[in-house]
């Protein structure tokens, strides 16, 4: 045991810092023979609140060792941290925590085990990831997925090296491919909006690898809609739990000519989120119809959502709430209105666009939300809260209604 590199590295979690060696490990500033035993980097109970970063690092270690075709130098020390970490749990819970200890698994049993072992784990990665997945629509949201994917795919090639073809006759990569067509679908010009934790993204590879989406297509959590302007989703989510299940509940997200105008709000980081927990651990900041069981963590157990109508009608975006709901959209500095009138119309420019309500108006207010732009970046946005019956939102592009008013 390298003494002093445990004295200086080592966290209040009394192992060292994974995250930091996953780093330079991936950036090339120190070796995979710099970071044994990888034990260190694991607490001694077996138990880690936040074990991404132990999964990474594992499986960054084995992916390097196996390019270097070095297993045999490897192979003691390896055999030692894989017989640590198989006693390291799993999460139990459906997450992406668990699908990346069952990557870091496979890929230590890919260098050291037989290879009817390393079948049995490859099993579980499988039987956990599709759990995940779903119909393609990954139940964690964007970020994650993309995250998740990656990671299963850095230990491909030690399982073909150890199964041959048979691997790919497997669930894991129907899976794969139906994560990856779901992220082409809920992206605009190569940008992906956040649903659930994260920023927003660029993915430039799923464009050229999957066709466009159709006009409409269903998953069980959403309906996408799309035609040569606008991509539209309608969340209605109904999956079950997992442990980061993402606050979108029935609400919109909407791109106009690739740019998103209902964006989702994310994730900018941890840090920022725990600074202000009643800012960001709430689903208050998407486009939802809102209920009183919209707190902190209370509001998972909105399950039986009402339906939200989309149709495009002249190059407009039209949104039906029927029956009763209060409704919240992005707003402006210039909206006017009393909060003591009731109104059966009202709008505002927002941007590029007129935002249009009608219906039985009871009730409105303007307040402030929060969405990430970037990784650790964040910013206040305006929102109007709207209650009525029966409401009708348009979004009218500015350039059209101008045709319009010249007409």
């Amino acid at each position: 045991m390298d003494v002093k590199k445990w004295v200086k590295h080592r966290t209040i979690f009394l192992m060292l810092d994974a995250n930091k060696a996953y780093y330079e490990l991936k950036q090339g500033m120190i070796t995979p023979l710099m970071c044994f035993p990888l034990r260190l980097y694991m607490p001694w109970y077996r138990y880690h609140w936040n074990p991404i970063w132990i999964h990474r690092l594992i499986t960054e270690v084995c992916v390097q060792i196996f390019d270097t075709a070095e297993i045999q130098l490897f192979r003691k020390m390896l055999m030692d941290d894989r017989k640590f970490f198989s006693k390291m749990w799993d999460t139990t819970l459906n997450s992406n925590k668990k699908i990346t200890h069952y990557c870091a698994l496979a890929a230590l049993s890919c260098l050291v085990d037989e290879n009817e072992e390393n079948w049995r784990i490859f099993s579980k990665l499988e039987k956990c990831f599709h759990g995940m997945v779903n119909d393609g629509a990954y139940r964690e949201g964007t970020h994650y997925a993309i995250f998740v994917v990656e990671e299963v795919k850095k230990i491909i090639p030690m399982l073909f090296n150890r199964h041959g073809n048979r691997i790919y006759n497997t669930q894991l990569f129907v899976d794969i491919k139906n994560v990856e067509q779901w992220l082409n679908n809920v992206s605009s010009n190569n940008i992906i909006t956040p649903i659930g934790d994260g920023w927003p993204e660029k993915v430039n590879i799923l464009h050229k690898k999957y066709a466009a989406i159709p006009e409409k297509i269903e998953y069980q959590d959403m309906t996408i809609y799309a035609n040569k302007d606008w991509k539209v989703i309608e969340h209605h989510r109904q999956t079950g739990f997992t442990l980061h299940e993402h606050a979108e509940l029935n609400g919109i997200q909407a791109a106009y000519k690739g740019k998103w105008i209902l964006p989702g709000d994310g994730m900018p980081s941890y840090s920022l989120k725990w600074n202000k927990p009643f800012d960001w651990y709430r689903p208050r900041n998407h486009w939802i119809t809102e209920h009183w069981l919209d707190l902190p963590f209370l509001w998972r157990f909105r399950k039986d959502l009402p339906r939200r109508k989309i149709q495009f009608i002249a190059e407009n975006l039209h949104i039906f709430d029927s029956g009763i709901n209060t409704i919240r959209l992005p707003a402006s500095e210039n909206i006017d209105y009393d909060r003591r009138k009731n109104y059966e119309n009202i709008s505002w420019i927002n941007k590029d666009f007129i935002v249009e309500v009608n219906g039985a108006i009871y009730g409105i207010k303007k307040c402030k939300s929060y969405i990430t732009t970037a990784y650790k970046k964040q910013k206040q946005v305006s929102v109007v809260i709207i209650t009525g019956k029966n409401l009708h939102t348009k979004f009218i592009p500015l350039i059209d209604f101008n045709k319009t008013m010249e007409k």
